[in-house]
């Protein structure tokens, strides 16, 4: 994780899916011009503001969630990335910002709460299961609004 203050605070844009894709206040979509999006691919430029926030390996690398030879292939072609990388930084992005509600936009306690094994979650790491499918990603999200609703499990 990219250091930073130890109470670094996101703008209120970037708290929600679309910021966390790297998707400006003036290009904002509709929700279905979003689910086409993801659909259709990505620009590679969705990776912006999850790299910026929590560093390059957060994002890209072996066990992240774009492949080095991916990033690599779309900056020589088009920059879109295929429907199955979209999902996963659409599924990440939407546990992002879940947390960043969830924790006042303090990007420190969200990594925190993303790297580290949690037993709600049989021990699984939430970012691990977050990035492997949409299933995975809904599961995380699952806990975390019963986290917000105030129950443990």
């Amino acid at each position: 994780m990219k250091s930073q203050s130890s109470a670094a605070r996101m703008t209120p844009a970037d708290l929600n899916v679309q910021g966390w894709l790297n998707i400006s206040d003036a290009a904002r979509l509709s929700e279905i011009q979003l689910a086409q999006a993801v659909a259709n691919g990505l620009s590679i430029k969705s990776l912006g503001t999850m790299q910026k926030t929590f560093g390059k390996k957060f994002v890209v690398g072996k066990g992240a969630l774009v492949s080095e030879s991916t990033v690599s292939r779309r900056k020589h072609d088009a920059g879109t990335l295929d429907k199955d990388v979209s999902e996963r930084l659409y599924g990440m992005a939407r546990v992002l910002a879940a947390l960043s509600k969830t924790y006042h936009g303090n990007t420190e306690l969200i990594g925190r709460f993303l790297h580290t094994a949690n037993p709600v979650l049989e021990g699984h790491i939430p970012y691990d299961l977050a990035r492997s499918s949409v299933a995975g990603a809904d599961v995380v999200l699952r806990h975390i609004k019963r986290l917000d609703a105030g129950v443990a499990a």
